[in-house]
């Protein structure tokens, strides 16, 4: 069976973290925060030890994802290791957009440069056709009430 990874993509404040719990919960796996940062490679590092040491097919990345640069070495570290891969692309859309950590200037720039999923899996295909990419459609994530 083919190892399957979830990458949540969104703007800041847009309900990520709410929408992979939910996958991880559904699918009984490991959640991980990807940031791209100097230690990116552990941190892919430590998201593909725990796939394997947990015994998971599925495995959630949380990030921004703006762009399919972005995505790439996370493809990379799971080509490396895994060969061919299922990748299902989620954009998180709940949420105000309104974060309390990022001005709204960067994240205004980061809406002008996010690239649908369309676009990031036909680069992406190009660039790994070993690998099959889903775009996975999400609803917006209705607001819990609770009532008095």
């Amino acid at each position: 069976m083919r190892k399957k990874v979830l990458l949540v993509r969104g703007l800041p404040a847009t309900g990520k973290t709410t929408l992979a719990n939910r996958l991880g919960e559904q699918l009984n796996c490991t959640v991980h925060e990807y940031e791209e940062s100097e230690n990116q490679d552990a941190l892919l590092q430590k998201a593909i030890e725990t796939m394997q040491f947990n015994g998971e097919e599925h495995t959630v990345l949380i990030a921004n994802f703006i762009q399919s640069s972005y995505i790439r070495p996370v493809v990379e570290a799971f080509s490396r290791r895994y060969g061919s891969v299922d990748f299902q692309f989620y954009i998180a859309n709940g949420g105000n957009g309104q974060s309390a950590t990022v001005p709204m200037s960067t994240v205004h720039r980061m809406r002008m440069n996010f690239q649908a999923n369309e676009d990031v899996i036909k680069d992406l295909s190009k660039r790994f056709p070993q690998h099959r990419y889903f775009d996975c459609f999400q609803p917006r994530i209705p607001r819990q009430t609770t009532r008095r």
